[in-house]
């Protein structure tokens, strides 16, 4: 009643197109405020796809069967290893075990590995990540990790304890066969004789799995950088490894 009265009133008083004004922006309103509460079959939709989206991050995720993982691996491997200190070049190929470790506690990833290679070298390390995505070992999944690496010649007893940080991409291709590659940077570190190392090192492989053994096999690059008194001296190995992990 007083919403009819206030109408009236301004009819009287407004000029006619003050009033045609009055009146079109008046319906508007109440127009857009009956739209903004009106229900859609398209909202509905948008709505459950948004929902199903989030539920297949979940899953994709969750943790799996258990929530704590344990696998070792054994590998064994061949590299070519050429050394250039400006001066002169020298190209060897050597042989190499590798032995790792990986536990995860949920998504938490700890790593240790040992690796003894036939050029006078002893590598070891360990390193803690994270399973950014994934459910488990066993699916798709990329963890990054960060570490340390220590590389000591057993003749010279120089060693080195290089920070490095790296990335790991696991893809199932078919239900027992799938894909990897791995990229770890090293943090520039002077050893205990005042010689600078750095370098990076990438590897890309395929994998077969049987129950809860894997069979795989890597090719990898490692170039890396010694700089000692103003000489720079590179170093870059090529070659492959293959081994078994198991999973428990």
């Amino acid at each position: 009643m007083r919403l009819t009265a206030l109408y009236t009133v301004l009819a009287l008083v407004l000029p006619s197109p003050a009033f045609a004004f009055f009146q079109m922006d008046f319906m508007k309103g109440k127009t857009e405020s009956k739209a903004s509460s009106r229900w859609t079959l398209s909202d509905w939709l948008s709505q459950k796809n948004k929902m199903r989206l989030a539920d297949q991050w979940l899953m994709a995720n969750r943790a799996g069967d258990g929530w704590f993982e344990f696998n070792p691996s054994a590998t064994t491997g061949s590299y070519k290893v050429s050394v250039d200190s400006g001066s002169g070049s020298t190209s060897v190929t050597r042989n190499s075990q590798k032995y790792t470790l990986d536990m995860y506690v949920s998504l938490l990833n700890l790593y240790a590995e040992y690796e003894k290679s036939g050029d006078d070298l002893e590598e070891y390390g360990g390193a803690v990540g994270l399973r950014v995505f994934g459910a488990s070992s066993q699916t798709t999944n990329l963890v990054a990790r960060y570490g340390f690496q220590r590389s000591q010649s057993l003749s010279t007893q120089e060693r080195w304890d290089n920070p490095y940080a790296e990335g790991l991409l696991q893809l199932y291709i078919l239900q027992n066969f799938g894909l990897n590659g791995q990229y770890r940077y090293f943090f520039p570190k002077d050893s205990n004789h005042g010689e600078r190392l750095e370098g990076h090192r990438t590897s890309a492989g395929a994998f077969l799995e049987f129950l809860f053994v894997r069979f795989y096999a890597n090719f990898y690059q490692q170039p890396m950088k010694r700089t000692s008194g103003g000489t720079v001296t590179t170093e870059k190995r090529d070659g492959y490894e293959a081994g078994a992990r198991f999973f428990f």
